[in-house]
C-alpha cells in the first residue's frame, strides 16, 4: 500500500520540502492553498495534517474547522509563525496543537508533537 503520508497545507513549498527530510518514513503531499488541501484532505488516507495558519486563499482556521466537518479522526498541528495565532486558538477548533515556526528549536518541537500524535512509524524510528 506504500508509505503513509502527511498532508502539508502551506504555500511556502519549502516548508513542505523540509517534511520530506524531516520525515523520510512518509510520503508528504503537498497543497499551497486552502481549496487544493481541503481537496486532498477529503480524499483521506493521512497520518497526520501541517497547516500554515495564514494561507493565500483563507484562513488556516477555517480550514481546520472545514476539515473536521469531514474528518474528526486525522491529527492536524498547526505550523505558523504568526504572532496572534495561539494554542488555545488551536485546539478550541478542532486541532491538537501548534508548532512554531520562528521558535529555535521547531525541528525538535515538530519531530516531538508528530510522534505523540502518529504512532506508527515515527514512534518506530
Amino acid at each position: 500500500m506504500g508509505r503513509p503520508r502527511i498532508l502539508c497545507i502551506d504555500n511556502d513549498s519549502d516548508i513542505c520540502e523540509l517534511y520530506t527530510v524531516v520525515f523520510p518514513e512518509f510520503e508528504v503531499v503537498s497543497a499551497s492553498c486552502r481549496a487544493d488541501g481541503l481537496h486532498l484532505a477529503r480524499d483521506g488516507g493521512f497520518s497526520l495534517i501541517l497547516l500554515e495558519s495564514t494561507l493565500p486563499d483563507g484562513s488556516g482556521e477555517d480550514t481546520c474547522e472545514t476539515i473536521r466537518d469531514f474528518d474528526k479522526d486525522t491529527p492536524i498541528l498547526f505550523i505558523t509563525a504568526s504572532q496572534t495565532f495561539s494554542e488555545l486558538l488551536a485546539l478550541y477548533i478542532g486541532a491538537q496543537g501548534t508548532v512554531r515556526k520562528d521558535s529555535k528549536l521547531f525541528i525538535e518541537d515538530l519531530i516531538s508533537k508528530a510522534t505523540s500524535l502518529v504512532r506508527s512509524p515515527l514512534s518506530e524510528s
